[in-house]
């Protein structure tokens, strides 16, 4: 049956292709009539008749005929406006053609749309919708240049009974509530809470492969790949108990009074002088240690003051002693502890410390170092990593990491109560991030701050940023906790938890 189906189509299709081509010939475009039909040769039989409804007596129909190209020239109107009428529809589709009805700005002309809107209504046989309104209370009202957005909005809904039966009982809700006040939108904003990423991860798993014969394969695994610098580029000596660094004798962190070598010191210091103490253009000449002057003098060791515990060894000689050492660079975190004297004390982890606690299985933050030690006791780790561990008498009081949350400033009673109301308006105040941290020099900045220099017309005025109250920094353990600092956790839907 469907092929049979298919078949008829086919044919029919084949028929009205050759009609087309036949009618051409003769002159006719691409609409039809009976008689057209007729005029060609072997002229179809008529077999009977299709009564048209006219549009008044089609109730609601959903029927409508397109008339959107005649704004933009690409159909004449009045040459199938006999037919519109006979095709039962229930709605035109037109449309204003801004370019057509404003040609020039500020000047008008709907003559043309209000031709075609009269000729519709008028001719008894199709009250159409989207004519009528454009006609009544349409594009040449809305148009006045002394309506405003929401008057040619307004103008339009009371006239579009069908534009209104197009929003959703939502969007309409929505439409007729009243404007944000500007204190019900500051009351919000004030209580948005900016999450933060704290700090950063300290080590990857990795695996260590080889290719042979064009097949991967796998000699070690268990790797961790530090993720970001272990120390800083310079490599630094030891004579004795104090690291010593060269430099050259324009470098910024020379000082004179740092020189190892005595006699290098004064031949330098009295160069120095001789040009007021500008290094640029003291040692813009050659310089002599000698009189002689066969030994230039590029470079001075000098002492730096530098701790065995900021320094990591990164050089060794045959023997496996160190004779290179690396500054170890940002500090993870910091964490202090209270002894049992009741004395708070601070332990610094460098990053490189971070990766060897990760490397070794230790916890990064150590929050039990009783449990910590108790665990070594038989361990073979190089006393140059234990001596970094915290005393295990200590107790765990809090730490710092860059970019973790804390709640300063507040009353513990007030905390506890705005925590269990949710009031995140009163908590957005005292609401800070740690910028910054350094041996007992930790800097907070408010956590809605983009900017951390501290600049107010170009100028640096840190004191007026700790003023506004948009950085706060302690440099004592006093000054820390007399902040009473809660730390706190903002998840990325600006929900809070204390931690």
């Amino acid at each position: 049956m469907m092929k049979r189906l298919l078949t008829v189509v086919a044919l029919a299709l084949i028929m009205c292709q050759g009609m087309m081509a036949q009618l051409k010939e003769l002159g006719f475009q691409e609409s039809l009539t009976w008689e057209k039909m007729n005029a060609v040769p072997a002229p179809l039989k008529q077999i009977g008749t299709v009564e048209v409804v006219k549009p008044d007596g089609t109730g609601n129909s959903l029927w409508s005929v397109g008339c959107e190209t005649i704004e933009r020239g690409f159909t004449v109107y009045d040459e199938y406006k006999p037919f519109v009428g006979k095709l039962g529809v229930g709605y035109a589709r037109l449309m204003s053609g801004w370019a057509k009805c404003e040609p020039e700005q500020g000047v008008y002309d709907f003559g043309w749309l209000d031709a075609i809107v009269d000729d519709m209504i008028s001719s008894g046989e199709s009250l159409i919708d989207v004519a009528v309104q454009l006609k009544e209370k349409g594009a040449k009202r809305v148009a006045i240049a002394d309506l405003s957005r929401d008057d040619m909005a307004e103008a339009v809904r009371k006239v579009n009974p069908l534009m209104e039966k197009k929003y959703s009982l939502l969007e309409k809700y929505i439409y007729i509530q009243p404007h944000f006040t500007v204190q019900e939108v500051t009351d919000k904003v004030d209580g948005i809470l900016v999450s933060f990423r704290a700090g950063k991860k300290v080590t990857t798993p990795a695996k260590r492969a080889i290719y042979r014969k064009g097949k991967r394969i796998n000699v070690q695994d268990g790797l961790l790949v530090p993720r970001g610098a272990l120390t800083e580029e310079t490599v630094y000596g030891k004579l004795g108990n104090k690291y010593v660094v060269k430099y050259p004798l324009t470098h910024p962190s020379m000082k004179v009074d740092d020189i190892v070598d005595p006699t290098i010191r004064e031949i330098v210091r009295t160069r120095l002088a001789a040009f007021g103490g500008k290094a640029k253009d003291a040692f813009a000449k050659p310089l002599y240690s000698d009189a002689a002057q066969t030994m230039e003098i590029k470079t001075v060791r000098c002492y730096t003051g530098l701790q065995d515990k900021a320094v990591a060894s990164v050089r060794f000689n045959a023997q496996g002693e160190p004779i290179g050492f690396a500054k170890t660079g940002n500090n993870h975190h910091i964490a202090i502890y209270q002894d049992a004297k009741g004395q708070y004390q601070e332990s610094v982890v460098s990053f490189w410390q971070a990766v060897e606690r990760k490397r070794y299985g230790l916890p990064i933050v150590i929050e039990d170092p009783k449990a910590i030690w108790d665990k070594l006791l038989d361990s073979d780790l190089p006393q140059e990593f234990l001596s970094t561990l915290p005393q295990d008498d200590g107790q765990f009081v809090v730490s710092l990491q860059a970019n973790e949350i804390f709640i300063l400033g507040m009353e513990d009673g007030d905390f506890e109560m705005a925590m269990q109301n949710k009031d995140y308006q009163l908590l957005n105040k005292y609401l800070y991030r740690v910028q910054k941290i350094a041996t007992k020099n930790y800097a907070f900045r408010h956590h809605i701050e983009t900017s951390v220099d501290d600049k107010y017309d170009g100028v640096k005025k840190e004191l007026l940023s700790k003023q506004m109250k948009k950085l706060k920094i302690t440099q004592s353990f006093d000054a820390l906790f007399a902040q009473h600092p809660h730390k706190v956790r903002v998840n990325l839907l600006g929900e809070i938890s204390e931690v």
